[in-house]
Protein backbone atom coordinates (compact mmCIF):
# COMPACT_ATOMS: atom_id res chain seq x y z
CA UNK A 1 0.00 0.00 0.00
CA UNK A 2 2.83 2.41 0.90
CA UNK A 3 4.55 1.82 -2.44
CA UNK A 4 1.28 2.46 -4.32
CA UNK A 5 0.70 5.69 -2.40
CA UNK A 6 4.23 6.91 -3.08
CA UNK A 7 3.86 6.04 -6.78
CA UNK A 8 0.91 8.48 -6.90
CA UNK A 9 2.67 11.18 -4.88
CA UNK A 10 4.03 14.70 -5.21
CA UNK A 11 7.29 16.25 -4.03
CA UNK A 12 7.25 18.56 -1.00
CA UNK A 13 10.76 19.87 -1.71
CA UNK A 14 14.25 18.38 -1.77
CA UNK A 15 14.14 16.98 1.78
CA UNK A 16 10.75 15.37 1.14
CA UNK A 17 10.83 13.92 -2.40
CA UNK A 18 7.50 12.09 -2.17
CA UNK A 19 4.27 12.50 -0.23
CA UNK A 20 0.69 11.33 -0.63
CA UNK A 21 -2.52 11.11 1.36
CA UNK A 22 -5.73 9.09 1.43
CA UNK A 23 -8.80 9.96 3.47
CA UNK A 24 -11.87 8.20 4.77
CA UNK A 25 -14.91 9.78 6.43
CA UNK A 26 -14.74 9.61 10.21
CA UNK A 27 -17.86 11.00 11.88
CA UNK A 28 -18.10 14.69 10.96
CA UNK A 29 -14.49 14.84 9.76
CA UNK A 30 -11.87 12.84 7.92
CA UNK A 31 -9.22 10.34 8.92
CA UNK A 32 -6.27 11.12 6.64
CA UNK A 33 -3.40 8.67 6.13
CA UNK A 34 -0.31 10.70 5.20
CA UNK A 35 2.78 8.97 3.80
CA UNK A 36 6.03 10.92 3.33
CA UNK A 37 9.48 9.93 2.03
CA UNK A 38 12.44 11.72 3.62
CA UNK A 39 15.72 12.26 1.73
CA UNK A 40 18.00 9.31 2.49
CA UNK A 41 20.89 11.70 3.32
CA UNK A 42 18.88 13.05 6.28
CA UNK A 43 18.55 11.22 9.57
CA UNK A 44 15.70 12.85 11.46
CA UNK A 45 14.84 11.71 14.96
CA UNK A 46 11.21 12.73 14.49
CA UNK A 47 8.93 13.55 11.56
CA UNK A 48 5.69 15.44 12.22
CA UNK A 49 2.91 16.84 10.07
CA UNK A 50 1.19 20.16 10.75
CA UNK A 51 -2.36 20.36 9.34
CA UNK A 52 -4.85 23.20 9.51
CA UNK A 53 -5.37 26.81 8.56
CA UNK A 54 -3.33 29.93 9.30
CA UNK A 55 -5.26 30.37 12.57
CA UNK A 56 -5.83 26.78 13.72
CA UNK A 57 -3.26 23.99 13.39
CA UNK A 58 -2.78 20.49 14.75
CA UNK A 59 0.48 18.52 14.85
CA UNK A 60 0.73 14.75 14.40
CA UNK A 61 3.83 12.56 14.72
CA UNK A 62 4.54 10.26 11.78
CA UNK A 63 6.00 6.82 12.43
CA UNK A 64 8.85 5.18 10.48
CA UNK A 65 7.79 2.58 7.90
CA UNK A 66 11.34 1.74 6.72
CA UNK A 67 13.34 2.92 3.67
CA UNK A 68 13.09 6.58 4.86
CA UNK A 69 9.28 6.48 4.63
CA UNK A 70 7.10 7.85 7.45
CA UNK A 71 3.33 7.67 7.82
CA UNK A 72 0.57 8.50 10.23
CA UNK A 73 -3.12 9.16 10.64
CA UNK A 74 -4.23 12.81 10.82
CA UNK A 75 -7.65 14.06 11.89
CA UNK A 76 -9.15 16.77 9.70
CA UNK A 77 -12.50 18.44 9.23
CA UNK A 78 -14.00 17.69 5.84
CA UNK A 79 -12.33 20.61 4.05
CA UNK A 80 -9.16 21.27 2.08
CA UNK A 81 -6.61 22.27 4.72
CA UNK A 82 -2.87 22.84 4.28
CA UNK A 83 -0.18 20.38 5.36
CA UNK A 84 3.46 21.10 6.23
CA UNK A 85 5.85 18.26 7.10
CA UNK A 86 8.73 18.87 9.53
CA UNK A 87 11.79 16.69 10.05
CA UNK A 88 13.48 17.26 13.42
CA UNK A 89 17.16 16.33 13.78
CA UNK A 90 19.25 15.20 16.79
CA UNK A 91 20.79 18.67 17.20
CA UNK A 92 17.32 20.26 17.49
CA UNK A 93 17.33 21.82 14.03
CA UNK A 94 14.43 21.18 11.66
CA UNK A 95 13.67 21.05 7.95
CA UNK A 96 10.20 22.07 6.70
CA UNK A 97 8.43 20.96 3.56
CA UNK A 98 6.63 23.17 1.11
CA UNK A 99 3.03 23.94 2.01
CA UNK A 100 0.50 21.78 0.15
CA UNK A 101 -3.19 21.08 0.48
CA UNK A 102 -4.91 17.79 1.15
CA UNK A 103 -6.29 17.85 -2.41
CA UNK A 104 -2.77 18.33 -3.80
CA UNK A 105 -1.65 15.29 -1.78
CA UNK A 106 -4.32 13.16 -3.45
CA UNK A 107 -7.33 13.27 -1.12
CA UNK A 108 -10.54 12.96 -3.13
CA UNK A 109 -12.01 16.40 -3.73
CA UNK A 110 -15.54 15.20 -2.97
CA UNK A 111 -14.46 14.19 0.58
CA UNK A 112 -13.17 17.74 1.09
CA UNK A 113 -16.52 19.30 0.15
CA UNK A 114 -15.12 20.43 -3.19
CA UNK A 115 -16.46 19.92 -6.68
CA UNK A 116 -14.77 17.35 -8.90
CA UNK A 117 -13.42 20.12 -11.16
CA UNK A 118 -10.15 21.69 -9.92
CA UNK A 119 -10.18 25.40 -9.07
CA UNK A 120 -9.14 27.80 -11.80
CA UNK A 121 -12.04 27.50 -14.19
CA UNK A 122 -14.38 29.54 -12.01
CA UNK A 123 -16.57 26.62 -10.98
CA UNK A 124 -14.65 25.36 -7.94
CA UNK A 125 -14.01 26.94 -4.56
CA UNK A 126 -10.93 29.05 -3.99
CA UNK A 127 -7.74 27.73 -2.38
CA UNK A 128 -7.86 27.10 1.38
CA UNK A 129 -6.67 29.53 3.99
CA UNK A 130 -2.86 29.15 3.90
CA UNK A 131 -0.23 30.83 5.97
CA UNK A 132 0.39 33.88 3.86
CA UNK A 133 3.11 36.35 3.20
CA UNK A 134 0.86 39.42 3.32
CA UNK A 135 1.94 40.60 6.77
CA UNK A 136 5.71 40.16 6.18
CA UNK A 137 5.43 41.90 2.79
CA UNK A 138 3.52 44.80 4.36
CA UNK A 139 6.11 45.10 7.15
CA UNK A 140 8.97 45.20 4.63
CA UNK A 141 7.11 47.81 2.57
CA UNK A 142 6.55 49.99 5.66
CA UNK A 143 10.22 49.64 6.68
CA UNK A 144 11.39 50.63 3.19
CA UNK A 145 9.03 53.62 3.09
CA UNK A 146 10.20 54.75 6.54
CA UNK A 147 13.84 54.40 5.49
CA UNK A 148 13.21 56.35 2.29
CA UNK A 149 11.46 59.15 4.19
CA UNK A 150 14.26 59.27 6.79
CA UNK A 151 16.88 59.67 4.05
CA UNK A 152 14.85 62.45 2.37
CA UNK A 153 14.39 64.35 5.66
CA UNK A 154 18.08 63.94 6.54
CA UNK A 155 19.19 65.23 3.12
CA UNK A 156 16.92 68.27 3.40
CA UNK A 157 18.29 69.07 6.84
CA UNK A 158 21.94 68.78 5.69
CA UNK A 159 21.58 71.15 2.72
Amino acid sequence: MTLLLLALSISLGTAFPEASAEATPDGSGLSVELTVAVDSALSPTTVVAHIGTSTNQSTFQLGPEGDNVYSGILASPARNQFVIVEAIFPDGSAEFSQTVTLAELGVERSLLGMTATPPGDGSGPSRPDRPGLLLPVLLVAVALAAGFMTVRVFRRGVQ
